[in-house]
């Protein structure tokens, strides 16, 4: 994906990210004549979110580069090293199968925040769809370490145990 297309898939995720936080107060669309301005709030959020973005997309291309190892850079903005590759004559997982999937979950300074064994229905959103994806692309018993911008991962919520904006690495094992 070239950088434009990637910078146009940041601007609409962000702008979905900021449309789907609930509608604001109405104006009227003519005041003595004028259009309305637009919603200077929502483009300043828009605009930090797209630096925050981009600043991400160059944190981790330095990280994957410092990393021994080849990183593979996958849709999304997710960087990809195979670890150990699984049974290539096994099916890849695919969209509405069960998945059981092993994850360690951490911070870009190593801090852990998640640590779990879990099944997953995949195309059922319990998974970032930007990880989903990327299982689909592996086979069965690999192993992989994935490092994931927070546009890519949890986003500008979070979770319980991983903070808004946060970019991630996580070491993945597909049962």
């Amino acid at each position: 994906m070239v950088k434009s297309e990637r910078l146009w898939v940041i601007c609409a995720a962000c702008l979905l990210m900021v449309a789907c936080s609930g509608q604001g107060p109405q104006r009227p669309s003519r005041v003595l004549g004028r259009t309305p301005e637009p919603d200077s709030a929502q483009l300043a959020l828009l605009e930090m979110n797209q630096r925050l973005a981009l600043e991400a997309d160059r944190q981790l291309q330095a990280l994957a580069a410092g990393q021994a190892g080849d990183y593979a850079l996958y849709d999304g903005g997710i960087w990809v090293k195979i670890v150990s590759q699984g049974d290539i004559h096994s099916p890849k997982p695919e969209m509405g199968t069960n998945c059981t999937v092993r994850t360690a979950i951490y911070s870009l300074k190593g801090q852990l925040y998640l640590d779990a064994e879990q099944e997953y229905l995949l195309g059922q959103s319990t998974l970032p769809f930007s990880l989903e994806q990327v299982i689909t692309q592996l086979y069965p018993q690999t192993q992989a370490r994935l490092m994931i911008p927070w546009y890519a991962a949890y986003g500008v919520s979070g979770t319980e145990t991983i903070p808004p904006y946060e970019n991630i690495i996580i070491d993945l094992y597909i049962e």
